[in-house]
This record gives C-alpha cells, sequence and structure tokens, in this order.
C-alpha cells in the first residue's frame, strides 16, 4: 500500500480518516496479505503499520490519554473533571473544585502511573491539574 504525505497540522480525526479510507480500500484479499507469507494480515497489524508511516503515533498516544483517564479517573472524580487534554507529554486536567484539585494535585505521580499502566507504555510524563 502506497501513502501519501501527511499534511503538517493534520489533527487526530483526520489522520484517523485517511487511515480508515486507505484500509478500506483494499479491494483484493491479496492486497491484505503478508508479503512474505501469503496469510491475511490482521486489520490491527495494518492500522499500526499505517500509523507509524504516517507519523502519527504520538497523536493516537494523545488521544488515548483523555480515554485513560476516563477509565481510572472513577466516578467522584468524573464528576469533578471538566476537561482533559494532551500538550506534548502533559496531561492537563481542568477540576471544577478547588479541594477535588489539590487532593489530585498532591497524588498527581500516582495518577499518572496508573494513566501509564493503563495505556502500556510511558505516555504522560507529566500531569498539571487545573
Amino acid at each position: 500500500m502506497r501513502l501519501r504525505p501527511v499534511a503538517v497540522g493534520m489533527d487526530i480525526g483526520d489522520a484517523l480518516v485517511y487511515i480508515l479510507v486507505r484500509v478500506s480500500s483494499i479491494t483484493t484479499p491479496r492486497a491484505a496479505m503478508s508479503a512474505r507469507s501469503n496469510n491475511p494480515q490482521p486489520l490491527g497489524e495494518l492500522l499500526e503499520d499505517v500509523i507509524e508511516r504516517l507519523g502519527v503515533q504520538e497523536k493516537v498516544d494523545e488521544a488515548r490519554v483523555v480515554d485513560a483517564w476516563d477509565a481510572v479517573a472513577g466516578d467522584q472524580v468524573r464528576k469533578v473533571t471538566e476537561s482533559a487534554w494532551m500538550k506534548g507529554g502533559t496531561l492537563y486536567v481542568k477540576i471544577a473544585s478547588a479541594a477535588w484539585r489539590q487532593e489530585l494535585h498532591m497524588n498527581r505521580r500516582a495518577w499518572r502511573q496508573r494513566i501509564n499502566d493503563e495505556l502500556g507504555k510511558e505516555v504522560v510524563e507529566k500531569m498539571v491539574f487545573r
């Protein structure tokens, strides 16, 4: 599969749409075969390859961090979380309550570790609660 260069500034949504369009454009079973073994290649492997070729793995990881925050936060923390976003290696979480913000800030290393454990790799380098 030949890939076109990705425009600088392409957001994660555009990149994922591009990936899905490219993968869905495989029209023959032979196109989805591994060159070495003539066995079908799992879709997950195809997507990993396309993500790597596009150079958007970091953006995909950043998008997964927000989902990981939601998964590890629990009901009480989710209720006071207004928003969460990644910039670089830093996860920013906007908290509605000053008391909760202070509590979460004091335990930010443990939260960072829980999120990275959920992801299975070190993506979040720093956490900031606002």
